[in-house]
């Protein structure tokens, strides 16, 4: 297949896969060596269960999935602002350009990372602007929303080796501090970090702040039941995490 065909295969594949990362704490309970989800696992459990990933489980499998196609493809660490612990997406190289592709920030098609030209995306209801900040060296992508930019992450087109983003991934896991879901379907964005909830589209947003709300929004948008993101939360109160921060994407 021609590289650039599988690659709109690819982000097709990604728009309706879920950012959770319920069953990444449910991997807590599992021995070091089988807490990592493969892409062939992940796939798996979307497809049986419509369960999803969080930056590393779903960077990863896409960038199997690019390499497959015969183009480049390598993990990027990307700082947030107020995080010690990065969030993680990838860059991949088709026709002597490189692109960003995040589906872990629903960031669903490659976005040209142009050092002379700010590129814009949409994934429907969150807009996206990618810049090159010159005099910090670093690319970095800015949500736009009512007429204001909110600088996201920053990050650099250098690579992180393959053995050093599993490394990071496993460290990940010492990082979860709550339960954090997010997905972008019918025209809405729809977000959960511990109690909080809230509902974008492209002209209102709804915030919720009780557990009944936050239940309602889960069992109506994602894969889970109420009892499972209890379950989720009485295993994280068993595990001791790094206080202050949280390896999971918040918005």
């Amino acid at each position: 297949m021609d590289p650039k065909n599988a690659l709109q295969q690819i982000f097709h594949q990604f728009r309706d896969i879920p950012y959770e990362n319920l069953s990444k704490i449910f991997r807590l309970t599992l021995p070091p060596e089988e807490a990592l989800a493969q892409d062939r696992e992940l796939f798996l459990n979307y497809y049986r269960n419509g369960w999803g990933g969080t930056c590393f489980s779903l960077s990863w499998a896409a960038i199997r999935l690019i390499r497959e196609a015969g183009l480049k493809a390598y993990p990027i660490a990307a700082p947030m602002p107020r995080r010690h612990f990065p969030h993680y997406a990838l860059i991949y190289s088709c026709d002597g350009k490189n692109y960003l592709f995040d589906p872990g920030y629903m960031v669903y098609e490659g976005v040209e990372a142009d050092k002379e030209t700010p590129a814009v995306y949409s994934n429907g209801v969150m807009d996206y602007e990618l810049v090159y900040l010159r005099k910090r060296g670093h690319f970095a992508l800015n949500s736009m929303q009512d007429g204001k930019r909110q600088q996201r992450y920053t990050f650099r087109t250098e690579a992180v080796s393959d053995r050093d983003f599993e490394a990071a991934w496993r460290r990940s896991f010492t990082y979860i501090s709550q339960p954090v879901l997010s997905r972008v379907r019918e025209g809405r964005f729809v977000y959960i970090a511990g109690e909080f909830a809230q509902m974008r589209s492209a002209n209102t947003l709804e915030r919720f702040e009780s557990r009944e709300k936050r239940d309602r929004l889960l069992e109506a948008w994602f894969p889970f039941k109420a009892e499972e993101i209890r379950l989720a939360e009485e295993i994280l109160s068993k595990y001791p995490h790094k206080s202050g921060e949280d390896g999971d994407v918040l918005y």
